[in-house]
């Protein structure tokens, strides 16, 4: 069985679809743990519903605080105890076949590598809030090239896995808790620790999933274009843009020991080849 892991939070313009998106699903062995993260509202009522009435596929973990995306996330994963894990986020749109092609993945994956921790992962359709399509491919959207990023010391400076788009298997849950304390965000950090652990991470360029980009994202798609524009936005956001390496530096060293020359060599490299 899978368990499909989903933190909310004020999500209560988007979550039906998503929730109904999962209902939807043509593989149907799997579970749906909630946690809403404190949302001010009717996210709390919605979910509440929708467990009511699918009490057998629908759970909803109990939350005292707020803790932020990363933590819910984290205290969801140590809710799991099946052998599968997939995350979803509560306002994209999962097509029909998403879990089940998730689930062929990694059972592919794992007949070639017995006991070894897995994430599998897939490329995105990016599409604004009426569900228009911007983008067929988000890798190409926001030029990410996961070829590129298959070492750890390339993927600790720019990472591919996107939550919303993995499934792990027990090991990799394993070996990603507990979540460090400068752990960026879920993805990033399980792919990390699966990375420096000898684990695998496999991509397809198949896209199962419309992600959705309303404005109010906790992390969205940002489109990369190398031109005039792109280049002043840089030029202008550039104390940030250290401070966001920074942190990813101190994510991948607390992970993995790596030298922060090595790190900065690997952006520059992987800038100049994407």
């Amino acid at each position: 069985m899978i368990d499909i892991l989903l933190s909310t939070y004020n999500g209560e313009r988007f979550i039906k679809e998503q929730i109904d998106s999962i209902l939807s699903q043509t593989f149907t062995d799997w579970r749906l743990i909630i946690r809403d993260d404190f949302s001010k509202d009717n996210t709390p009522l919605i979910i509440k519903e929708y467990s009511e009435k699918y009490p057998e596929k629908i759970s909803i973990l109990t939350s005292e605080k707020n803790l932020g995306c990363k933590s819910s996330f984290e205290t969801l994963l140590r809710e799991s105890k099946n052998d599968y894990v997939m995350f979803s986020d509560q306002d994209d749109i999962w097509l029909p076949d998403k879990v089940k092609e998730a689930y062929q993945m990694m059972i592919e994956a794992e007949r070639d590598n017995k006991g070894k921790a897995i994430i599998c992962c897939t490329d995105l359709i990016v599409v604004n809030e009426k569900l228009e399509v911007l983008k067929k491919s988000y890798w190409d959207y926001a030029r990410i090239r996961p070829s590129l990023l298959k070492t750890y010391n390339m993927l600790s400076v720019n990472n591919y896995v996107t939550g919303c788009t993995m499934i792990i298997n027990r090991k990799a849950r394993e070996t990603s808790l507990p979540f460090g304390k400068n752990a960026l965000l879920h993805d990033s950090y399980i792919a990390l620790k699966v990375k420096a652990e000898g684990g695998l991470i496999l991509h397809s360029s198949k896209s199962n999933i419309y992600y959705r980009q309303h404005g109010y994202n906790e992390v969205g798609a940002i489109e990369v274009k190398y031109d005039y524009n792109y280049f002043i936005r840089k030029a202008i956001n550039i104390k940030n843009i250290i401070h966001c390496q920074y942190l990813n530096y101190k994510q991948a060293k607390e992970v993995r020991n790596i030298n922060i020359i090595i790190f900065i060599l690997c952006r520059i490299t992987y800038l100049l080849r994407r």
